[in-house]
């Protein structure tokens, strides 16, 4: 038969075997033949193709006995012994497909008829169940004619491909998957039942490339403008691209494809310029806030020395022993030590060297700390003043 397509023989029917027993050879191939016979008169020789899916390996043995008067003196055999093959068979169970047929929508009367002659020839009871997939294919007839109408099936011989689709990344928008991923820290639907392996399959070298060159305009679609301007989203980028890495193999890290450059070289090709707008935004933040941080670490440094009510003549505070001079005492230092904690963290992020890379966890580190040493110092900010003042009317 010559090579035929998977959109020639669409049908499909099934002839099942509904009890477990011994079907011999010699029924199998005249139950073959019987519906070779019917198929290649009334469908055509080409228009069909039948296949028996039950094979007789099994090998039946006889050990012929005697029985008549004197056996034991007659026989020259041995009781029980291995016996010699007589034949083959195939042992089914209850379900198991016997035979198959596949043709044109058509003949599918021809074939099902075709089928209920094999049928006779094997002992028992059979079933002609029609199949509900496409042919020789595993999808169903339902979902073919879908997937076909949309593009989604790809030939292979009498087989055909599915061009799947994993949630968003099938539309080539994996930056704008992977960016949502790293905002609530879990992975897209689509992908959240897969294996490693299986992402970085699905994934593959093209579409690791492709994420690492496209995070800033899939987020500029997602949160406008604003994301050009705010270093936080250098971060957002970064670590959605750290994602797509994480679950590709390493050999797809390193492959290189676009002016031939790796995926971390084409990141940092393509954000050459959001970088460069976080780090003067960076750098602007940090000198205003070391600023504030400064003025209040020198105000507090000379309160130190220059305590409310003053000193005695051996120069120790008179209000040393109350409850207020004490609550100044501890104000004053947690909020010194809070100040110079958000100065230093400033001036750390003044000399960092703003690659790629810091934007990551480097840099939003340092300026959380020094953004929340600043709110730590209002905290205590209050009780340094009302007791300073306190101990100033007494």
């Amino acid at each position: 038969m010559k090579k035929k397509g998977v959109d020639e023989f669409p049908f499909c029917v099934h002839l099942v075997s509904w009890e477990k027993e011994n079907v011999s050879s010699e029924a199998l191939e005249a139950a073959r033949i019987a519906c070779n016979k019917y198929m290649a008169k009334f469908a055509g020789k080409d228009a069909f193709h039948l296949r028996v899916r039950a094979h007789p390996f099994h090998v039946l043995r006889i050990n012929k006995m005697l029985s008549c008067a004197g056996a034991d003196r007659l026989q020259t055999g041995m009781r029980g012994a291995f016996g010699k093959p007589q034949g083959t068979c195939t042992r089914v169970a209850i379900g198991q497909v016997l035979l198959s047929v596949h043709c044109k929508d058509s003949n599918s009367h021809h074939a099902q008829e075709a089928l209920r002659r094999a049928k006779f020839k094997f002992p028992g009871r059979q079933k002609i169940i029609v199949s509900k997939k496409w042919g020789f294919t595993k999808f169903s007839r339902a979902d073919y004619v879908r997937w076909k109408q949309e593009n989604r099936i790809m030939p292979d011989g009498a087989n055909a491909k599915l061009l799947e689709c994993h949630a968003r990344l099938a539309n080539r928008q994996p930056g704008r998957a992977f960016l949502e991923a790293s905002e609530r820290r879990g992975r897209p639907k689509g992908l959240k039942n897969k294996t490693r392996p299986e992402i970085g399959r699905m994934l593959g070298k093209e579409t690791l490339h492709y994420a690492h060159a496209r995070f800033k305009e899939r987020a500029a679609e997602s949160y406008g403008e604003i994301v050009q301007l705010c270093p936080e989203n250098v971060e957002a980028l970064k670590t959605g691209a750290k994602e797509v890495e994480e679950i590709a193999f390493s050999d797809q890290r390193e492959s290189k494809k676009e002016n031939n450059e790796i995926p971390k070289e084409v990141f940092r090709t393509k954000h050459k310029e959001l970088a460069k707008e976080g780090e003067k935004w960076m750098k602007d933040t940090s000198n205003s806030c070391m600023l504030v941080s400064a003025l209040i670490a020198t105000v507090l440094f000379a309160a130190a020395f220059t305590v409310p009510g003053g000193n005695d003549d051996k120069g120790i505070p008179i209000f040393l022993r109350t409850n207020a001079f004490t609550i100044f005492a501890i104000s004053d230092a947690l909020d010194l030590f809070s100040s110079l904690t958000s100065l230093l963290m400033f001036l750390a992020i003044l000399t960092v060297r703003y690659e790629i890379e810091d934007f990551l966890k480097s840099l939003p580190k340092k300026l959380i700390i020094g953004l929340g040493s600043l709110c730590f110092h209002s905290r205590y900010d209050n009780s340094f003043w009302s007791s300073s003042n306190y101990c100033a009317q007494r």
